[in-house]
């Protein structure tokens, strides 16, 4: 009877355990609603693109792949987008676009915590330790736009070293996840993953490869088909813009310097990067140094990972390696070495879970208190920047772009779209991509793959401000994948609108106002952040 109380207790303080974890991880959506009556994000890479892609896949998977015409002068097809066959994207067929992203992300943050709680059981006997690392690694794992590759990790090395037996429902779930994990992210870091759950097998006798072949053959056969588009595409006779990537190496000094940067993440900025960043800065410097005084084969086995991939990443800076990676062919045009990084959280939350297997009282609760200070920053990173500059330095009509209204400006980008109908606009000090958003057919656009020849296309509207500006020729020479009408000058503005026209652009939504012949104003008040122009012929 009292073994049964005594069960009944813990089973208890374990669901406890959990309940406040989750809680801290909904804090991310909880305080900012609170704050702004809405959810924050860092727009980076994020509501100026990827978001946007997934909207516009959600649209196809309503209506059909001619949805996708509205980018970027109808030159994209379904073989250009990512995440374009994963069954997650579907989502975003059945909800309104921000509520899809936010589903999507506590889909990816839930897995994250559950695959690594999983794993971290085996590893640790107290289960507060155990929900605390699985919450840091739920918190700082952020791939919610690449699917759920990396959230499944943990869960990948549980099956590969303390699973003896492998059912058919861990087959399942390994390929289900695979055809949710995006290819460019996921797959350069695989090799690390296997090297990591060798490195830390000591936990058990013996390594049987043959599981290690079935698992890993089973994950990435899953990506590959549900990225078979990028395949396809790259075996196509197509050229994309990437093939025009030029990257510039480094002296070594100023690789040593990024290296120790990069490995305990200092901000060189006063930011959204320092806000960013915040959460594993505060923690990585004490994490390494206590891997000094750590008397154990594991923790160094992974310390020494850590240490390599950082090494191998910032040595792709030497002139050797750029001038490789200068000239892509094939599939290997779409793959960036740096991708790797992305195992970096779960490097970091295994390492942290050992470490507190320490005795030493003082160094176990300072880290654990270390980490709760970075999930809670995790959470809250993203307000950071619009709490600062709205009850700081109280900016005037301030506009929080952390967040989707504020970004995508959807009354005043309404009005546009009763103006322009189906016809193609051009943004000018604008991100383009807010017009997509908005079911505007655009000219211009941020797109990681598109064809080349459009790029060289769309050069000759912005061919004068290039010149103008070396850092921007190069930025678009060398990279191009925001396809923007750039302006250097915003009082003497030298884009060709006459090859604007020509391409098939017919308005112009200018933050500017553009004083040039071929123009005429349309609207001057559809919004207080820009006007509207039409392109004379």
């Amino acid at each position: 009877m009292l073994k049964q109380k005594l069960i009944n207790i813990e089973t208890s303080n374990n669901i406890n355990f959990h309940l406040f974890f989750l809680f801290l991880l909904s804090l991310n959506y909880l305080f900012p609603l609170i704050i702004f009556g809405n959810i924050t994000l860092f727009y980076n890479d994020a509501l100026d693109s990827e978001i946007v892609y997934n909207s516009v896949l959600g649209k196809v998977f309503n209506d059909g792949q001619e949805q996708i015409s509205i980018f970027l002068n109808g030159e994209i097809n379904i073989n250009h987008l990512r995440r374009a066959f994963q069954p997650l994207t579907i989502i975003y067929a059945i909800l309104n676009t921000e509520l899809a992203y936010w589903v999507t992300d506590i889909i990816v943050k839930i897995t994250s915590y559950l695959s690594f709680f999983i794993l971290a059981k085996k590893i640790h006997k107290k289960i507060f330790v155990c929900c605390l690392v699985a919450c840091f690694y739920a918190s700082i794992n952020l791939p919610t736009l690449s699917g759920l590759g990396t959230a499944i990790f943990p869960y990948i090395i549980y099956l590969l070293i303390f699973k003896t037996e492998l059912k058919l429902k861990n087959y399942i779930i390994v390929f289900l996840f695979g055809l949710n994990s995006d290819f460019i992210t996921t797959i350069i870091s695989i090799p690390f993953l296997i090297l990591l759950s060798i490195a830390i097998c000591p936990f058990q006798k013996k390594i049987y490869y043959y599981k290690y072949l079935k698992i890993f053959f089973i994950f990435c056969f899953a990506i590959l088909i549900s990225n078979s588009n990028l395949i396809l595409l790259s075996l196509s006779s197509e050229v994309v813009h990437r093939v025009e990537f030029m990257d510039s190496s480094l002296p070594i000094i100023s690789i040593f310097k990024n290296f120790l940067i990069s490995l305990i993440k200092i901000p060189l900025s006063f930011d959204w990067t320092l806000a960013a960043l915040l959460p594993l800065s505060i923690i990585l410097p004490f994490l390494f140094l206590v891997c000094f005084f750590f008397q154990s084969k594991e923790v160094w086995y992974i310390f020494i990972i850590i240490i390599l991939l950082q090494l191998f990443i910032v040595l792709l800076k030497i002139e050797l390696f750029v001038n490789f990676y200068n000239n892509p062919k094939g599939l290997l045009g779409t793959l960036n070495p740096e991708y790797a990084k992305t195992i970096f959280p779960l490097l970091y939350s295994l390492l942290s879970l050992i470490i507190l297997k320490n005795n030493n009282f003082l160094i176990k609760n300072i880290f654990k208190s270390l980490l709760i200070l970075s999930i809670l920053l995790s959470q809250i990173n993203s307000s950071i920047v619009p709490i600062y500059k709205k009850f700081y330095i109280k900016e005037a009509n301030y506009r929080n772009i952390y967040t989707f209204k504020g970004y995508y400006l959807y009354q005043d980008y309404e009005k546009i779209k009763k103006i322009v109908k189906n016809q193609r606009t051009m943004s000018v000090g604008l991100d383009p991509m807010v017009s997509v958003m908005n079911g505007i057919y655009v000219v211009d656009g941020y797109h990681s793959i598109y064809p080349l020849k459009y790029k060289k296309q769309f050069r000759k509207i912005i061919k004068d401000e290039l010149d103008e500006n070396l850092e921007t020729k190069r930025y678009y020479d060398n990279w191009g994948s925001r396809v923007y009408a750039f302006v250097n000058d915003p009082k003497s503005i030298k884009i060709n609108f006459s090859e604007a026209k020509d391409i098939g652009a017919n308005f112009v939504i200018s933050k500017y106002e553009l004083k040039d012949k071929k123009l005429s104003l349309v609207c001057k008040d559809c919004s207080k952040y820009f006007k509207l122009y039409f392109i004379n012929q």
